[in-house]
C-alpha cells in the first residue's frame, strides 16, 4: 500500500491532530505516503483540495486542538454524484485507500460509502459526546469533560458569591454523556440529559428547597438537548438542519433559567459552554488515544483490513467491523443515569 487518503469529518474536537499524527508516523515508517484531503469528504469530492502530509507536517501538531485539515458536515449522498465524485478524485492521486475520521453520522455514511463503492476504507471514531458505538471511549471526550469541569469549578464561586442559581448548558443534542460526566466532577446539584426528560416542577423545586435550607447557591448542568416531560410551553430559539438532517436547537438553558427564576424569585443565569468544549488542546489521554487510533488505522489498511472501525476495548486499540455500528448512537442508559443521581443534592 502506497498511497492511503485520509479526512477529518463531522464536528471538531481535541485529538484529532493527534490521530493524524499518528497516521503519518506509522505511515512513513512503512514508506507510505498519506494524502490528507481538506474539509472533510467535501474536499474530497471537490478533488483538489488536498495536501501531502510529511513528518515535517504533523511534529508538533499533537498539542493543537481542532484539525490541521479542516472539517465539515458534507455528506456526499446528499450531493448530486457525490461518491463517483470521492472514487474519481482518489483514483487520481493512486491512492488506494481512505481513512476517514469521525463521529456516528459520518460513520453511518462512510459505511454506505464502503457498501456501495468498493472503496478500502478503515473508520477511526471521535466524538466530544463519545457517541460512537463499539468503543469504550472515543478520543474529543475527556478533553470536553475536563474543560466542562473546570468551568463548573469557576461557576461554585460565583454563583456562591451572589446567591445564584446558574444553568450550564454543555454540548449533546442526543446525547448526555458530557453533562453527565462533567456535572459529576463538578458536584453539580442536578444534571439534566436528553435521554431522560426532566421535571420542571421538581427542578423548581430542588432550587428552591436548597435556598430554604440554607444554601447559597445551585448548580444545574444539563446537555443542549434536554428538555421538559411536558413541552407545551417549551420553546427554543432555533432550529438549523444538516445535511444529515440534524436538527440543532438553541435556547435550552436560557428557557429552563427563565422558568426557574419566575418560580422561585431566585437570580438565575444561563452560561452556554458547547462550542467551547470543542476547542483547545486535548488531554494526555486524549492525544495517546489519538496516536494509538492512528498508527492502528494505517496497520489495518496495510493487512488489508477493510470495512473496519478502530476501537478502544479496555485497554487494548483492536478494531470491529463498521457494519456492527454504523448507524447506532451511543446514549446514556437510563439505569446509569438514576445510579448516578445518588450524588446530586
Amino acid at each position: 500500500m502506497k498511497r492511503i487518503g485520509v479526512i477529518t469529518g463531522g464536528g471538531d474536537c481535541p485529538g484529532l491532530n493527534a490521530v493524524l499524527r499518528g497516521i503519518v508516523v506509522r505511515a512513513v515508517s512503512m514508506g507510505t505516503q498519506i494524502y490528507g484531503f481538506r474539509r472533510g469528504y467535501e474536499g474530497l469530492m471537490d478533488g483538489g483540495n488536498y495536501m501531502r502530509l510529511g513528518s515535517e507536517d504533523v511534529e508538533d501538531i499533537i498539542i493543537q486542538g481542532g484539525t490541521i485539515l479542516r472539517t465539515s458536515r458534507a455528506n456526499p449522498f446528499a450531493r448530486k454524484e457525490g461518491t463517483r465524485q470521492i472514487v474519481n478524485n482518489l483514483n487520481k492521486l493512486g491512492c488506494k485507500a481512505l481513512i476517514v475520521i469521525g463521529g456516528h453520522d459520518i460513520l453511518a455514511i462512510t459505511y454506505e460509502l464502503y457498501k456501495k463503492t468498493g472503496l478500502n476504507i478503515i473508520f477511526v471514531p471521535k466524538s466530544v459526546q463519545n457517541g460512537v458505538c463499539g468503543t469504550d471511549y472515543t478520543f474529543g471526550f475527556f478533553s470536553a469533560v475536563n474543560y466542562a469541569a473546570e468551568a463548573i469549578d469557576r461557576l461554585h464561586t460565583t454563583a456562591r458569591s451572589y446567591g445564584r442559581c446558574i444553568v450550564v448548558e454543555t454540548t449533546g443534542q442526543k446525547i448526555g454523556w458530557v453533562a453527565l460526566y462533567a456535572g459529576l466532577a463538578g458536584g453539580a446539584h442536578a444534571i439534566l440529559i436528553p435521554e431522560v426528560p426532566y421535571d420542571l416542577n421538581a427542578v423548581c423545586n430542588l432550587v428552591k428547597r436548597r435556598k430554604k435550607d440554607g444554601k447559597e447557591h445551585t448548580i444545574i448542568v444539563m446537555s443542549e438537548g434536554a428538555a421538559p416531560k411536558d413541552r407545551k410551553n417549551y420553546r427554543l430559539k432555533s432550529v438549523v438542519r444538516d445535511e444529515f438532517g440534524n436538527e440543532s436547537l438553541t435556547g435550552a438553558s436560557q428557557w429552563l433559567a427563565a422558568r426557574i427564576q419566575e418560580t422561585s424569585k431566585i437570580d438565575t443565569r444561563p452560561v452556554v459552554l458547547s462550542s467551547i468544549l470543542r476547542g483547545g488542546s486535548p488531554t494526555a489521554f486524549d492525544r495517546i488515544l489519538g496516536l494509538k487510533f492512528g498508527a492502528k488505522a494505517i496497520e489495518l489498511a496495510e493487512e488489508r483490513q477493510f470495512g473496519m472501525m478502530v476501537s478502544l476495548q479496555s485497554t487494548e486499540i483492536t478494531a470491529i467491523p463498521m457494519e456492527d455500528v454504523a448507524g447506532k448512537i451511543r446514549t446514556v442508559p437510563e439505569s446509569i443515569y438514576r445510579e448516578s443521581m445518588l450524588f446530586m443534592k
